[in-house]
């Protein structure tokens, strides 16, 4: 399944203050839901890409006074790629990451390495696992995995989400612990690709 509005992400691109990001328009509405009405001390998002959600993420931790980290694998095309335009659908949208990232110092809130190296691991653990809700962002390249292998370090009250549900994270990707012990946040509609859950036991 693929929601309508990541279908009109794919024909005409989707931007957050005006540089293209890769999420759907309706993701923006579930998480400014979720956010407002959970409590948190930090966001750990994997899969930081060009760095645009990574700042949307990252206001909302300097408003709340919440700490934020992003992870990326060694390799991958960052924001230095920045000032390319895309052309997608007749529109076309600035990729102005660099500015944006300057003035945020989103620099200092990212971590390249592998998440699923000892290094990456113990970076998402240590941070996830400290005092008060921690909220879990899987969106780089293998989510299942993502989901198996850092779900079981969150604490009670934490969240756990996933991106591109339905698409490259299905129910069978589900693993057990998370079916054991969390309880979804909202059900996905064809406006979402996000899914979120908490853990309650």
């Amino acid at each position: 399944m693929t929601c309508h509005s990541c279908q009109a992400y794919h024909q005409i691109g989707c931007s957050f203050t005006g540089a293209r990001v890769a999420q759907c328009p309706g993701d923006f509405w579930v998480w400014e839901t979720v956010l407002h009405e959970n409590p948190f001390s930090r966001i750990m998002e994997l899969g930081t890409a060009y760095g645009i959600f990574s700042c949307y993420l990252l206001m909302h931790c300097l408003h709340r006074g919440a700490e934020f980290q992003t992870i990326d694998t060694p390799g991958n095309p960052f924001w230095w790629n920045s000032g390319r335009k895309h052309s997608s659908g007749g529109s076309v949208i600035e990729h102005n990451n660099g500015r944006v990232i300057e003035r945020l110092g989103l620099k200092d809130h990212y971590v390249q390495v592998d998440a699923f190296s000892p290094e990456g691991t113990k970076i998402i653990r240590d941070f996830v696992s400290q005092d008060g809700p921690s909220i879990l962002f899987c969106d780089n390249g293998n989510k299942p995995r993502e989901a198996k292998l850092f779900a079981p370090f969150l604490k009670v009250g934490d969240l756990l989400v996933v991106h591109d549900w339905k698409s490259e994270f299905y129910e069978i990707d589900i693993p057990p612990v998370v079916r054991e012990n969390f309880e979804p946040l909202q059900e996905v509609d064809d406006k979402s690709a996000t899914k979120f859950w908490k853990r309650t036991i």
